[in-house]
C-alpha cells in the first residue's frame, strides 16, 4: 500500500510544473553573526503564532560554539519540520494536540513540539538521543514554553528510558525519523511507539520520499502489523515554501509531492498480526 502510494505520488509529480513561485513568507532562515554562518537561527513565522519561534541549529564547523563535536543530523532544520510545524498551526487540525499530551520522537531541535506548546497543547514531551539535548533545551527556553514542553532522553527501544516517561500520550509526533536505517532501529522504533500508545493515540510521522522506499519498508512493514494507517500528503503546506539551512547557501525543497505524512493508530488485539 504504501509503495503504492509513492508511485502515485510519482504519476502526479510527473504533472506539475518545476517552476515554482520565488518562495517564502512562512519561514525565514537568519544566519548569525557567528563567523562562517557556523551556527544559525531559522525563525519560524505564522499567522497563527503568538510570536516567531526561533530555532538554534548548527552545522560542524560549529559545534564547538555548543561544545558538541558530534554527528550534525540531529542539530539541522530538515524539511519535513518546518512543513509539519505548518501543518500544526493549520486551525482545522488544531483539536489533534490542544488540550492533550503530545510526545515529539526524534526531535533534532524541537521545533513541532515547541509549536504544539505555544497552541495550547496540555503537555508536550519533546525527545532525543542524549546529544541533541543542550541544542533543544535552548531552543525550549529561548522560545519561552518551558511551563508546558519538557524535554527528555529518550533512545528508542531502551527500557529505562520509556519506563521514565508517563505513557500512553495524546498525541505521537516525529518527523523525518525514517531514513533508511538499519532493521534494527526501526524494530526499536516500532516497540517504542507500541508503548507510549494507548487504543486513543494519534500517531503522525511526516515522511520525505526521496527516491525509493525500499530501504524503509521494515518500519512500515512493522507498523502494518501493530497500527492501522492513513496516508496523507503535507504538499498543501509546502507551496511557496522557502528553506534555508542556517550558516549554508539556500537548500532546495522537493517536490511537495514528496512529503507525506502518515496517520496511525493502534490496532485491536484481534486484528494484530504478531510480534515484531
Amino acid at each position: 500500500q504504501v509503495l503504492v502510494q509513492a508511485a502515485m505520488a510519482l504519476d502526479r509529480r510527473a504533472l506539475r510544473t518545476k517552476l515554482r513561485a520565488e518562495k517564502c513568507r512562512a519561514v525565514k532562515a537568519k544566519p548569525t553573526a557567528t563567523p562562517g554562518g557556523a551556527v544559525g537561527v531559522m525563525e519560524f513565522t505564522h499567522d497563527e503564532l503568538p510570536r516567531p519561534v526561533k530555532i538554534a541549529q548548527k552545522t560542524a564547523a560549529g559545534a564547538a560554539a555548543l561544545d558538541q563535536r558530534e554527528s550534525t543530523i540531529h542539530t539541522l532544520v530538515w524539511p519535513c519540520s518546518p512543513l509539519f510545524a505548518r501543518f500544526l498551526c493549520d486551525p482545522k487540525n488544531r483539536e489533534l494536540f490542544a488540550g492533550k499530551t503530545v510526545l515529539e520522537l526524534g526531535a533534532g531541535n524541537g521545533l513541532p513540539g515547541i509549536v504544539a506548546g505555544m497552541l495550547g497543547a496540555k503537555q508536550v514531551v519533546i525527545t532525543d538521543v542524549d546529544d541533541a539535548l543542550p541544542l533543544i533545551r535552548k531552543n525550549v527556553e529561548v522560545n519561552e514554553v518551558g511551563g508546558s514542553v519538557d524535554v527528555a532522553e529518550l533512545f528508542w527501544g531502551r527500557e529505562e528510558h520509556m519506563a521514565a516517561l508517563e505513557a500512553p500520550f495524546d498525541l505521537i509526533i516525529g518527523t523525518d525519523l525514517i531514513a533508511n536505517m538499519h532493521e534494527e532501529t526501526y524494530a526499536d522504533l516500532v516497540r517504542t511507539l507500541r508503548h507510549f500508545s494507548g487504543p486513543e493515540t494519534l500517531i503522525l510521522i511526516a515522511y520525505e520520499f526521496r527516491g525509493d522506499m525500499w530501504n524503509d519498508h521494515h518500519f512500515f512493514d512493522g507498523m502494518d502489523s501493530w497500527f492501522h494507517d492513513e496516508n496523507g500528503s503535507l504538499a498543501p503546506y509546502a507551496e511557496d515554501f522557502s528553506f534555508a539551512a542556517a550558516g549554508c547557501s539556500e537548500a532546495e525543497l522537493g517536490d511537495p509531492d514528496d512529503y507525506m505524512l502518515f496517520r496511525y493508530r493502534m490496532k485491536a488485539d484481534n486484528e494484530r498480526k504478531g510480534e515484531f
